[in-house]
């Protein structure tokens, strides 16, 4: 079966930043990022790294390591309290990742585009809906938007936000 050059030349620059993902993600020194926005990236590719984002932000609530491991160094924050750049979101939900409980109800992943939507608990605070997108290029989380509400404490909808 004949293969084009172009072709094998994607193919052979995903599989290197696949496998380069997959490396880093147990590196035996500390990296400063694991992604790449250098190389064109199969969209599975991309939602495996997302699903691990996920992961390792909202299940082992380690949002350092997964912000270093897939955001890009010049990330575009769209959160009006947040600034852009991968150390600034580590800065900003650094503190709110300690206190925050989330739980995944839904999430998906296409065209390069991933959103979740999270209950977000913090305690003191009521319940609070929360719908993340992120944006990929190549292995990178290179831009961000979100949408918070809190449930209203008189709230008549049973089904209100979750």
């Amino acid at each position: 079966m004949k293969m084009r050059v172009p072709t094998l030349a994607v193919a052979v620059a995903a599989i290197a930043s696949f496998s380069d993902h997959l490396a880093m993600a147990h590196p035996t020194t500390p990296q400063p990022s694991t992604c790449s926005t250098n190389h064109p990236t199969p969209p599975w590719i991309q939602q495996k790294i997302f699903e691990d984002f996920l992961q390792k932000f909202y299940i082992k609530k380690d949002a350092k390591a997964a912000i270093q491991q897939t955001m890009a160094e010049e990330y575009i924050q769209h959160n009006p309290y947040a600034l852009s750049g991968r150390q600034n979101a580590i800065d900003y939900i650094g503190p709110i990742s300690e206190v925050a409980n989330f739980t995944i109800l839904r999430h998906s992943f296409s065209n390069g585009t991933g959103w979740v939507h999270t209950k977000m608990e913090i305690p003191g605070q009521p319940l609070t809906a929360v719908m993340d997108i992120f944006r990929f290029k190549g292995t990178c989380i290179v831009e961000h938007w979100d949408v918070a509400t809190a449930l209203p404490a008189d709230a008549v909808n049973p089904l209100a936000l979750f």
